[in-house]
């Protein structure tokens, strides 16, 4: 039997079902963005194991919005058949972060709605963002408004790649 869902929504609402099934400490983190058709987007969790525990697994799916079915196919196989039977010593928890990029997920991107990619984009806010003066040709050619067919996207990242060099 297969794990993988339907869609953001399906596989969120199987995970939060198994969870609350062998008694998993469930919460949910409501994003600002909203999904298709205005759904609301969430990072649920469910936790298995004493509240104090000394040692905690956590498992986090869905970073890369695009690989969230897969991470929750694993994450639902861990609370449906794994967990109930897993023999854990006093002070084990596991902590199962179910999509973590819902944004990405429901909308099939590998982005969140910032257009950050949560395992590649780090700076540290303390100090001044960086500033790139020619980024703002390429910002709207790799983040337009409305896509175009790949043949003009290839097209203006040619024109720009002759002005401006490959760098």
């Amino acid at each position: 039997m297969t794990k993988f869902g339907a869609n953001y929504q399906a596989d969120r609402a199987s995970f939060m079902a198994d969870g609350l099934a062998i008694g998993a400490t469930l919460a949910s983190h409501a994003i600002k963005a909203r999904g298709p058709n205005g759904a609301t987007l969430t990072i649920d969790t469910a936790r298995v194991g004493p509240p104090l525990a000394t040692r905690l697994l956590v498992v986090v799916s869905g970073t890369h919005g695009v690989e969230g079915p897969a991470g929750s196919a694993v994450q639902r196989y861990l609370l449906s058949e794994l967990l109930p039977h897993l023999p854990m010593r006093d002070g084990d928890a596991v902590l199962l972060i179910h999509a973590l990029n819902p944004y990405g997920y429901a909308w099939h991107r590998r982005q969140n709605e910032d257009n950050v990619d949560l395992n590649r984009n780090f700076h540290d806010f303390s100090n001044a963002l960086p500033r790139r003066s020619d980024y703002a040709q390429l910002e709207a050619l790799v983040n337009p408004a409305t896509l175009t067919p790949p043949r003009d996207f290839l097209r203006a990242l040619g024109r720009l790649s002759q002005q401006h060099g490959r760098a």
